[in-house]
């Protein structure tokens, strides 16, 4: 059953899951006709296997099976021996070769009872199995992230950016905030939402910019924990155009910059290249306004809205 933290509406779906990578190192030769050796990087696709309860299996990149269709090799969690393995594999974290054909075969190292109940594969502590020597060791990703986010789209309808998110799980999960920025990449903190705390549970988040600024904005998330800890999760891009937008024109002009301004009267301030506030400008709706330019010296020039919007640019020859 999904859980539903909702703010506003959703619009569009990617998918976009997080990697957690494991890379197994020192492991001896293959033996019984195995195919491919164990040594590698394997992944974690952002989903536990459904026979494993809390523990989830990594993948070895680009390994196939003799039959086709999928990995063969991963690092997996043997609960129940859901694998239908030999019994003293069971319950134990195992790296397995479905690449041989035989099943008497496949187990090719298992880690000890003091490590078997770890939710993520140990480094250490494993042993041999079917005559394969000698035992590897782990390293990489091989403790469990906070969140296992799955999606995390973002979609633009005039001035609001309607935001989507989805875990497959959550541990310790104290809530999730929304940061933005522009151009210059500063983010900065525009909502949150509570997360779910520890879950098995797959939940979906919603989230709308009410004012995004016009361009180029980009959005990222930001998870953190009971103790503060903080994550940062995957950057969107997205292109904001204004409806009500104001036009102005010409780009390079002299004496004269036109502004013609839509049904919402217009404020912020003329800057030049530096940042610095030369005027502030306020525009009433509906109207072209003529701005007197010049006095100003050669250069480029900004008029910055002060509540978002995009930024007009002109130069003064």
């Amino acid at each position: 059953m999904k859980n539903f933290v909702i703010f506003g509406l959703l619009i569009l779906l990617n998918s976009v899951a997080d990697a957690q990578t494991v890379t197994v190192a020192g492991a001896g030769d293959n033996v019984a006709g195995a195919t491919t050796q164990v040594n590698g990087t394997y992944s974690f696709d952002g989903a536990r296997n459904t026979s494993a309860g809390t523990y989830h299996d990594y993948e070895r990149d680009g390994s196939t099976p003799s039959g086709g269709g999928g990995a063969c090799l991963l690092i997996y969690f043997n609960n129940n021996n859901s694998l239908g393995t030999d019994a003293a594999y069971a319950d134990k974290w195992i790296i397995i070769n479905f690449c041989t054909g035989s099943f008497a075969d496949e187990v090719r190292y298992f880690a000890d009872e003091l490590v078997a109940g770890a939710a993520d594969p140990p480094e250490t502590g494993w042993q041999v199995a079917n005559g394969a020597a000698p035992a590897p060791t782990l390293s990489g990703s091989v403790s469990m992230l906070p969140i296992g986010l799955l999606h995390f789209a973002a979609h633009p309808e005039d001035e609001r950016v309607y935001l989507q998110w989805q875990t497959a799980w959550e541990l310790h999960n104290a809530y999730i905030a929304v940061e933005r920025a522009t151009d210059d990449h500063r983010f900065t903190e525009i909502g949150r939402l509570a997360g779910a705390g520890t879950t098995e549970a797959t939940v979906d988040y919603r989230y709308v910019d009410l004012a995004a600024p016009g361009g180029v904005v980009y959005y990222r998330l930001r998870q953190v924990d009971y103790d503060g800890t903080a994550t940062y999760h995957r950057t969107l891009a997205v292109r904001v155009a204004h409806a009500h937008a104001p036009r102005w024109w010409p780009t390079l002009a002299a004496e004269t910059l036109y502004v013609a301004v839509g049904p919402n009267p217009w404020k912020g301030q003329l800057c030049d290249a530096q940042g610095r506030v030369l005027r502030v400008v306020s525009l009433s709706a509906e109207q072209t306004a003529l701005l007197d330019v010049s006095d100003l010296a050669s250069g480029t020039y900004y008029l910055r809205p002060a509540a978002g919007g995009p930024v007009m640019d002109f130069v003064r020859p």
